[in-house]
């Protein structure tokens, strides 16, 4: 893989490529408004009206019936659950990909809740 990125990427010694992000990892901003009106989409193809809420600082609340609906913290492109309305939901993460699209990158087992959530969309509606 070291091998992928120096080619790639053209470097010649080892502080050049210490440097090098690979694209779009870390690449959106924190500044980024997540804040408004969006659809959940469960790979089961269940669509979920939603509202994001900024409360303060790093802390957003999605407003959603069922199991999504909780308080979240926002680190770099991920909104990870630390208030849920269920407590099994505690490790679910987004990652934030564009101003417009998330999507579950961790979830609790399938096991735990009856549905695997990862994979799962959160898109934003058009006005």
């Amino acid at each position: 893989a070291l091998l992928l990125v120096i080619f790639a990427c053209g470097c010649t010694s080892k502080q050049e490529m210490s440097s090098v992000t690979p694209p779009d990892v870390g690449t959106l901003s924190t500044e980024t408004e997540i804040s408004g009106q969006w659809q959940i989409e469960t790979k089961s193809g269940k669509i979920l009206d939603a509202k994001i809420e900024h409360l303060q600082d790093d802390r957003y609340q999605l407003v959603v019936s069922g199991n999504f609906r909780g308080v979240y913290q926002r680190e770099d492109d991920r909104l990870s659950m630390v208030e849920p309305a269920m407590e099994v939901m505690k490790s679910l993460v987004w990652r934030i990909d564009s101003a417009d699209t998330m999507v579950v990158i961790e979830a609790p087992l399938q096991r735990d809740i009856g549905s695997d959530y990862t994979g799962t969309t959160l898109k934003r509606k058009s006005e």
